[in-house]
Order: C-alpha cells, then structure tokens, then sequence
C-alpha cells in the first residue's frame, strides 16, 4: 500500500494560484491534484475528477512532496512544441503563410514545420 501524503490548505491555495497562472494544460492538471488532496479529496476521488489513473495520481503528489512545486511547473517534454516564440515572432512567422493563404496557395504542416525549424 502507497503511503498517503499530507497536502495543507495552504499548498492547495497556493496550486490554485499556479493554475491560474499557467495556459499549459499538463501543468495545470498535476496543480490540480494538488489543489485537490489540499483540499481534503481522496486519491480515488483526485482519479474521477481529474481522469488520471490511479497509479498516476500518487506519482504527482510524490514527486510533488519531493521536489515541490518547481518540478511540477516544469513542462518537461522536449522537441519544437516547448519551443517558447514571443508573439512578434510568432505573428512574423504566419505572416508569410497569410500571403500565400490569400493567393489561394495550398501550405502543408509539413512545410510549416520545416520552415518552424529554421525559422
């Protein structure tokens, strides 16, 4: 059997302000097991509420009494989807994409990932 560990309100508000500080949807739902068992819940109920499974549950609130909450903040995948663009770029980048859209000109993601890359 898995030992329990104790979450404090205190933890939960504080996960409840992280989460609404983040748009990344992986670290917002490990915040929310911690905003959760912070809040009195179960691991079975942090499982029916948050759709993780319950193996998984007990792994976040581990890593989470180990290495708070830093570890949990981190996104942690690597590869071009963590590739942080500001929004100049960002906008910079589609803006030829636009052009090419507007002369009815077929992109690819392909051709957009290539481009991504290099960009």
């Amino acid at each position: 059997m898995t030992k329990e560990f104790k979450i404090t309100k205190e933890q939960a508000i504080e996960a409840r302000k992280y989460m609404k500080a983040t748009n990344v949807k992986r670290i917002y739902r490990r915040l929310e097991v911690i905003a959760l068992r912070g809040e009195g819940k179960k691991n079975k109920e942090v499982v029916e509420i948050t759709g993780f499974s319950n193996k998984y549950v007990p792994q976040i609130v581990s890593m989470f009494m180990k290495e708070g909450f830093d570890k949990l903040l981190k996104d942690g995948r690597v590869g071009g989807n963590s590739r942080k663009v500001s929004k100049e770029d960002e906008e910079k980048f589609f803006e030829q994409y636009k052009e090419k859209a507007n002369k009815g000109q077929l992109i690819t993601a392909r051709e957009m990932r290539v481009d991504f890359h290099t960009f």
